[in-house]
């Protein structure tokens, strides 16, 4: 025995199921950060190992429940290295250069804002880097 159920009826069954799937965001913000040798404490571009510039954000409007919040990043700039080679020389040349090795995070997040950490580590020096933040319930 075969059913044939036509589209219109197909169309409402699926609504109704996902009726209680279907609760908007009734809050979402988001803006953008910059940090470099300007922002209080930076140390990425010196020295080596972990190091990291913090930023405190505040919601415009506090969320009525903590919300979720993504970082990401959008500009790096990232310090270069100058080698002298001595073109003259026979073998072998080897040139360890900078690695990129950068990471961001929201931490701390509350109704009110979060700490946003931007993350560097190893021989990675960076001038500066930017992003953009979302937070949403």
């Amino acid at each position: 025995m075969t059913y044939k159920i036509s589209t219109k009826v197909l169309f409402v069954i699926l609504l109704i199921a996902l009726i209680p799937f279907s609760k908007i965001s009734s809050q979402t913000q988001g803006g953008t950060f910059f940090v470099d040798k300007s922002t209080p404490n930076f140390t990425l571009h010196a020295n080596e190992g972990k190091r990291e510039s913090i930023l405190e954000i505040n919601f415009e409007k506090p969320f009525t429940e903590k919300p979720v919040v993504l970082v990401s990043l959008s500009l790096i700039d990232l310090q270069g290295e100058k080698f002298e080679v001595d073109m003259n020389v026979k073998g072998t040349q080897n040139l360890e250069t900078r690695g990129l090795k950068i990471a961001t995070e929201a931490t701390g997040v509350s109704r009110d804002g979060f700490v946003l950490k931007v993350v560097v580590w190893g021989n990675t020096k960076i001038n500066s880097a930017g992003g953009s933040w979302v937070a949403f319930k």
